[in-house]
């Protein structure tokens, strides 16, 4: 019989509770990880709304690659997706996220990823609608509205 004091418990139960409230970078290719300067990196940014809640970002696919975290999901995050992925250089599909407190809207967008680069998922909230796109270091909008993917 395995005996534990109530600091290990304790210890063991908020290690789990933190690894449920982040979903690491995740590797949207296969095979080994590229160089940085070989791959593009696609982060959401999250934002401060008029309303007084923050809006969160999350990447739940790459071209109609889910990137969902089951670990995260089975401690029962919310929106088990990462904030940053890393891209192959190229076109690519990405269905963003965006959340609101419990409300969440949906949106498929495209751009070309450069090698080297960084990009931002960006939102806007007006009124009821939302609006979702990428931007480069500079913050320009880059691709466009994509076809939702299955």
């Amino acid at each position: 019989m395995i005996q534990m004091n109530l600091k290990s418990i304790v210890t063991i139960a908020a290690l789990i509770l933190l690894t449920g409230c982040t979903v690491a970078p995740k590797q949207a290719y296969s095979g080994p990880r590229l160089e940085p300067k070989a791959e593009a990196v696609l982060s959401a940014a999250g934002q401060h709304s008029a309303v007084g809640f923050d809006t969160k970002t999350f990447i739940a696919k790459v071209d109609g690659v889910s990137m969902r975290d089951t670990g995260a999901a089975l401690a029962g995050q919310m929106f088990p997706y990462p904030h940053m992925v890393y891209l192959t250089p190229g076109r690519h599909t990405i269905e963003l996220v965006v959340a609101l407190g419990t409300r969440y809207s949906r949106g498929d967008v495209w751009f070309v990823a450069e090698p080297g680069e960084g990009y931002t998922a960006k939102n806007e909230i007006e009124g009821y609608s939302v609006k979702m796109w990428i931007a480069n270091k500079r913050g320009e909008p880059v691709g466009g509205i994509a076809p939702p993917q299955k």
